[in-house]
């Protein structure tokens, strides 16, 4: 009975210590894919999925690290390949999830030398490689001991404290881009209806041209009146069908036109991220938020 005891307790105590490289490694994650952005565009975005300050992604892959390979941490050529393989299978996996989960390539690599899919590529996975070595073998001795200069019962009760507020942002950001995915099918399905409608009044009109480098002038006198003709013989449906069109771009335009705040930091943090359904859709709320931007900031 105390050998069960004794493993429960350090199993506590290894889980209570594994939240805090989590929840420290996931904001120094955040951190430095804010500095990156600042340092190469000048810019504060911030480059996480969630709204708070951190990246769940690098606090998942340290753990793995930390978990695995400290064990074997004098070994630097075993840690270094271990580390390379473990972050990027992380990458790898998350990146499909995501995609499988949203329909969208939140990241893409394709533009780098030896990558997979655009998800993973050589050249980030030597540099979590070579970074995983220096926060193992340099870095994380001083933040375990950091974490356990904390007063354990202060301690557990910031873990759930923190630990709530990542769950409860994870949800809100969830339910965000699953409305966003709900708005880009409705834009789709408003602009194919527009093409129809489009399709529907120009029908007839133009078919008569044949060659317009010898014919553009009759052509064009011919397409006049056909079109005229079309109006006139048509008018009900004309009216019917440019009613349905005025309709449905102020419904696109609604939608455009609502502030979300999640939607932007989105596009923003993952500037290379397409949908894989409705991209059109995704460029027209991309550029829709773009325009806007000017003019929240003179609010």
């Amino acid at each position: 009975m105390e050998a069960v005891f004794s493993y429960l307790s350090s199993s506590y105590e290894s889980f209570y210590e594994l939240v805090w490289v989590f929840l420290i490694y996931a904001f120094v994650g955040w951190v430095s894919e804010v500095a990156y952005s600042a340092v190469t565009k000048g810019v504060f975005i911030n480059r996480g999925f969630l709204n708070g300050a951190v990246c769940p992604i690098y606090g998942v892959g340290v753990v793995m690290v930390v978990s695995v390979l400290t064990p074997i941490r004098q070994n630097l050529v075993v840690l270094m390949i271990g580390s390379m393989a473990l972050t990027t299978g992380v990458e790898l996996l998350v990146g499909w999830l995501m995609e499988k989960a949203f329909h969208q390539h939140w990241w893409d690599y394709s533009d780098q030398p030896l990558n997979f899919k655009g998800y993973i590529c050589l050249r980030f996975s030597i540099m979590w490689g070579f970074a995983c070595v220096f926060v193992v073998d340099i870095v994380h001795p001083l933040i375990r001991k950091l974490i356990f200069l904390i007063p354990h019962t202060l301690g557990v009760v910031l873990e759930i404290v923190l630990m709530a507020t990542f769950v409860t942002d994870v949800i809100i950001t969830i339910v965000a881009v699953l409305k966003i995915n709900k708005h880009m099918v409705i834009l789709d399905e408003i602009d194919k209806r527009l093409d129809y409608i489009s399709d529907k009044l120009g029908e007839n009109i133009y078919d008569s041209v044949t060659d317009v480098k010898e014919k553009a002038i009759k052509a064009r006198e011919a397409a006049d009146e056909r079109k005229a003709e079309f109006l006139e013989n048509n008018s009900e449906v004309v009216e019917i069908l440019k009613k349905e069109r005025e309709e449905l771009q102020a419904k696109a335009q609604e939608i455009l036109s609502k502030r979300n705040a999640v939607a932007k930091r989105l596009f923003k943090a993952f500037p290379a991220m397409h949908s894989l359904r409705n991209e059109s859709a995704r460029l027209r709320f991309v550029e829709e938020f773009k325009n806007r931007i000017p003019r929240n900031k003179t609010k």
